[in-house]
């Protein structure tokens, strides 16, 4: 907000100095309802989180988090669906810009509030492109949307990354700007809403699966 004093004098107009802007804490968030079709105990509420965007980063934020939807809204089941679901965008503010061991384990580990990372969250004994987080969290965040709760909800972090990666599970990650991001999440939504498996052989115990 700026706020301005005006003094006249003579004809004179003096304009004091605006307010210094106060920057926003990191980890303060903001819920953002992106579409409401009705009340939260009758829908499947998706809640979009970020983490590693900075304030200055929040635009971007915004711009990865409305790509994903477009193109989640483009595929069924939720093209069909999509009147039934609520979305609602958290928007985080991270200290830090990114998140940790990004691409590789020998990467920056970021302080960001989800604590998000690739390679399981900086595992030497994972794999590059799971991303995980914070799931507390992440929980404490999205019970900021009134009339949510773990049985109607489904949590979607994006990261601040243009790197390959994501994961599923009780809660789905992505990575917010990676060339295919987009497709990421309702492949990673696709195992945490309906238990799907991956259709490609598991290298680690070598048979199909």
């Amino acid at each position: 907000m700026r706020i301005f004093a005006a003094l006249t004098l003579a004809a004179t107009v003096v304009t004091a100095p605006a307010a210094p802007a106060h920057a926003a804490e990191p980890g303060s968030a903001t819920v953002v309802p992106v579409q409401v079709t009705g009340a939260p105990a009758k829908r499947f509420n998706l809640i979009v989180m970020g983490d590693g965007y900075t304030e200055a980063e929040q635009d971007k934020y915004r711009a990865d988090v409305d790509r994903h939807l477009n193109v989640m809204w483009s595929i069924e089941p939720f093209k069909t669906y999509r009147n039934y679901i609520n979305v609602y965008r958290i928007d985080i503010v991270s200290g830090e810009s990114g998140v940790s061991c990004d691409p590789g384990l020998d990467a920056p580990r970021r302080d960001t509030p989800l604590g998000m990372g690739f390679w399981g969250g900086c595992n030497p004994s994972s794999v590059q492109r799971l991303i995980t987080m914070d799931n507390a969290a992440a929980t404490r965040y999205a019970d900021m949307v009134t009339g949510t709760g773990a049985g109607d909800r489904q949590i979607l972090a994006l990261a601040n990354s243009g790197t390959y990666g994501g994961a599923g599970g009780a809660y789905a990650t992505a990575s917010g700007s990676n060339s295919m991001s987009a497709l990421i999440s309702p492949h990673e939504l696709g195992h945490s809403l309906g238990g799907l498996q991956d259709e490609y052989d598991y290298y680690q115990r070598g048979v199909p699966g």
